[in-house]
């Protein structure tokens, strides 16, 4: 199975210029925690962490995407397989990977997604899966007791 059956599109980004108030809000009304910077053309310029507006408390209003993104962006092809999508975000402890065509922007994967696949896996055999959409659901799961472990601030995080 292919990167491309898996990878969440249209994928919701940002140009360099915009604010990171509007990535702020981007992040907060999609539900999502990276989006791609890309230029007008969809040319894939750097990538936004949620994390990295946590670790740098920019000005928001006024600090463009562009100065608070990461420039080294960890990508692959859409018709690469998915045991290679596991592999690249393993070994580099990544949990978002774009997935490009010739630097055009395509789609984007999560590790969430990877755990979606493993649930399918679980249920029975990849071949009979329909692709990956935001109506798929796995079976309910049992209510689990969840425990707040965060720490409190962040120079307690790790």
């Amino acid at each position: 199975m292919s990167v491309r059956r898996i990878m969440s599109t249209p994928v919701v980004t940002l140009s360099p210029e915009d604010s990171v108030a509007r990535a702020r809000r981007l992040f907060r009304t999609h539900e999502i925690s990276a989006l791609p910077v890309v230029s007008d053309a969809m040319t894939l310029r750097g990538i936004l962490l949620a994390r990295d507006l946590v670790a740098s408390q920019p000005d928001e209003a006024r600090t463009p995407a562009s100065t608070v993104m990461r420039r080294r962006v960890h990508t692959l092809a859409g018709d690469a397989p998915i045991g290679d999508l596991a592999a690249v975000m393993a070994h580099h402890r990544i949990h978002h990977l774009v997935i490009v065509s010739k630097r055009l922007v395509e789609g984007i994967v999560s590790s969430f997604d990877l755990l979606k696949i493993l649930g399918i896996t679980l249920q029975g055999s990849l071949d009979e899966c329909e692709p990956i959409t935001e109506e798929s659901r796995l079976p309910e799961v049992p209510d689990l007791i969840l425990l707040d472990t965060a720490p409190e601030s962040p120079d307690e995080w790790t």
